[in-house]
C-alpha cells in the first residue's frame, strides 16, 4: 500500500468543518514503527487516497512523482515549517472540502495616487507607520520611547523643533523586559509625561477566569485595537523589545 503523509493540524485547520471522528479511520500495523492512523483524502478532484496522520512532524512529506500526478504545486523556497512549500487547490475529507481562494491583487502604479507622509515626530517617525529604533543593548532605546510618550502626552516639541509644539495624545506601551512600577513610571515621571495619557500592557486576563498570560500579538490583535480605541488619541505604540 502506498501511503501519503500530510500533518494532521494542516487537514483540520484547512477543513475547519471536519469531524475527525465521524470519518472512518483505518489504522495500519508497520513492522518497524508504531501504527498509523489512515483517513481518505481526495485532492484536487482525485479518487480517495489513504493519508496517514502525521502527529510529530512539522514538514509532511510526499512522494514528488505522486504530487506531480495530483497537480499539488510545490516550491524549493525554504520556510519556518520545513523545506518547502506545497498547495492544493483543493482537499476533501468525506463531505467536507476546503478551496483555495487565494488570489494575489494587482495595482497598477498609474491608478495610484500620490499621498504626503503624515508625521509624528518630521522625518523621523511617520504616523500610521511601522517605525523601528534600533540599537546595541543598553544605548538608551527603551529611554527614547518614553520620553517620545512623554512628549506627546503634553505637547511637548521634539528636542530637534523647539518652537513647534506638537499634538496632545495618548501612547500605548507594550514592555516585556522593564518593571511598570520600578523603571518606567519613575522615568516617564522624570521626563514630566502626564501618566494619564499612557497606557501599559501587562498581560492578557482571561474571560474565563483561568489567570493571566503574556500578551500573544497573533492572538491578541483584535484586543490591542480595541485598546486603541478606546481612548481615541492615540499618537504612539510602543513595542518593547520588537522581538518579545
Amino acid at each position: 500500500m502506498r501511503l501519503h503523509f500530510c500533518c494532521l493540524l494542516w487537514l483540520i485547520f484547512t477543513i475547519p468543518t471536519l469531524s475527525v471522528a465521524q470519518e472512518p479511520l483505518e489504522v495500519v500495523e508497520l513492522r518497524y514503527a508504531a501504527p498509523v492512523l489512515l483517513v481518505q483524502v481526495r485532492v484536487n478532484g482525485s479518487r480517495p487516497l489513504p493519508f496517514a496522520f502525521d502527529t510529530g512532524s512539522t514538514t509532511s512529506l510526499i512522494d514528488a512523482r505522486v504530487a506531480r500526478r495530483l497537480g499539488i504545486e510545490t516550491s524549493e523556497r525554504p520556510g519556518a515549517g520545513g523545506p518547502g512549500f506545497a498547495r492544493a487547490r483543493t482537499l476533501a475529507v468525506g463531505k467536507a472540502e476546503a478551496k483555495s481562494n487565494s488570489r494575489l491583487i494587482s495595482v497598477c502604479m498609474a491608478d495610484v495616487q500620490p499621498e504626503r507622509i503624515k508625521w509624528l515626530w518630521s522625518c523621523r517617525y511617520p504616523l500610521s507607520k511601522l517605525s523601528i529604533l534600533a540599537g546595541m543593548q543598553g544605548q538608551g532605546k527603551s529611554f527614547v520611547t518614553l520620553d517620545m510618550a512623554a512628549r506627546i502626552s503634553t505637547g511637548t516639541a521634539w528636542p530637534d523643533e523647539r518652537d513647534l509644539p506638537i499634538e496632545v495624545g495618548s501612547t500605548i506601551i507594550l514592555s516585556l523586559e522593564d518593571g511598570l512600577g520600578d523603571t518606567i513610571r519613575p522615568r516617564l515621571d522624570a521626563a514630566g509625561a502626564d501618566v494619564r495619557k499612557i497606557h501599559a500592557i501587562p498581560g492578557v486576563h482571561e474571560v474565563d477566569d483561568s489567570g493571566e498570560r503574556t500578551f500573544n500579538i497573533t492572538r491578541d490583535v483584535f484586543l490591542l485595537e480595541e485598546l486603541i480605541d478606546k481612548p481615541g488619541d492615540v499618537r504612539l505604540g510602543v513595542v518593547d523589545p520588537l522581538t518579545g
